[in-house]
């Protein structure tokens, strides 16, 4: 079966909670979904794993000054992290996945999972999709939710809490193959070659490539009069406050 999950948390943020958590099942078989409601609490310890994990992150791949423990920690030599001196990059990530778990198996929501997993099989192809507004709640690894092991064709994305439908540009139906635009950017000290082969071996798709290419460029495949179905980007990026960036080319600027 295909089914769609949609899990709208509504109103509230980690350090208040969501008292409102409302789960849709949508299924091709039938017209209108199954519904019901559950809650989660509050959870602020959920905030400061994330930060410190993405603190170390964030360190690990800038390459900043880091010196190995004899006990395999990590220490962070700069001033501007105070919280988190010395820490296990992996403990920190299992701790990370482990609250979140342990979140979700709160009693307001355990019903809600008990729920999806009677009405839903291990082979079916899922999408669940989490609907929120709260920035730090849709940066936590959803994808570690026990959930997703038992169900390994479940597939998640996340969503507004608010939207509206668009009206999309006609898509060409009567083409067999998948079209994808492929974008290979900035790769300094990365190697790409594992994923333009991946994508070169997809059954029954036209791949487009684009190496470093320059904004122009990009621009007009963009706006290419057949349309894509998918946009692919490999390279190096980075975000800053709540602006991510991709860079296209290893160009100083215009990248």
């Amino acid at each position: 079966m295909n089914a769609s999950v949609l899990i709208q948390l509504g109103s509230g943020d980690l350090s208040v909670g969501f008292p409102k958590v409302s789960v849709q099942i949508w299924s091709a078989d039938r017209s209108l979904p199954e519904q019901f409601t559950g809650s989660l609490p509050a959870a602020p310890h959920l905030t400061e794993f994330y930060q410190n994990w993405q603190a170390i992150y964030r360190h690990l791949c800038d390459r900043k000054p880091l010196r190995t423990l004899e006990d395999d920690e990590l220490e962070i030599e700069q001033d501007g992290i105070t919280n988190v001196s010395h820490v296990s990059f992996d403990t920190l990530c299992h701790q990370l996945s482990h609250a979140l778990n342990e979140w979700l198996r709160s009693r307001g929501f355990l019903e809600v999972e008990q729920k999806l997993r009677s009405r839903l099989q291990p082979d079916d192809q899922i999408r669940v999709i989490i609907g929120s507004s709260d920035r730090t709640l849709k940066r936590l690894p959803w994808h570690c939710w026990s959930f997703f092991q038992d169900y390994p064709n479940a597939e998640m994305a996340l969503s507004q809490a608010e939207y509206q439908r668009n009206h999309p540009a006609q898509r060409n139906t009567d083409r067999q193959q998948t079209r994808i635009l492929a974008i290979l950017g900035n790769a300094r000290g990365i190697d790409l070659t594992a994923e333009a082969a991946f994508l070169k071996s997809l059954p029954k798709t036209e791949v487009s490539f684009l190496i470093h290419p320059t904004r122009e460029t990009l621009n007009a495949a963009l706006w290419d009069s057949r349309g894509w179905d998918l946009l692919f980007f490999a390279g190096h990026s980075d975000s800053a406050t709540e602006t991510g960036r991709i860079y296209i080319n290893e160009n100083a600027t215009h990248n």
